[in-house]
């Protein structure tokens, strides 16, 4: 993946998680806690998009979110659409 691509998602957890630590374990920057049986909370400052939890966990608890234009003007990236972005750099 190209690495502007992958500054534009975002790895979270919804509320599919059973708190098994599978994904906190596998993480290999550590950014997801070992908080068993809670939801886990993925540190977006640490994460750097492996897949790695997505792959281990049970529950497809883990999903990939496009960041929004907002978030975007937020981060200094740009206005423009995320289609656009994306073709800029194909």
């Amino acid at each position: 993946m190209h690495y502007l691509s992958q500054a534009l998602i975002t790895y979270s957890i919804n509320v599919n998680c059973i708190g098994c630590t599978l994904c906190a374990q596998k993480c290999p920057v550590d950014a997801i806690a070992f908080t068993p049986h809670e939801k886990h909370i993925i540190d977006t400052e640490k994460c750097i998009k492996c897949d790695s939890c997505m792959q281990v966990c049970p529950e497809g608890a883990v999903v990939v979110e496009e960041v929004s234009n907002h978030e975007m003007q937020l981060c200094g990236i740009g206005g423009c659409g995320l289609n656009e972005l994306i073709n800029e750099i194909s």
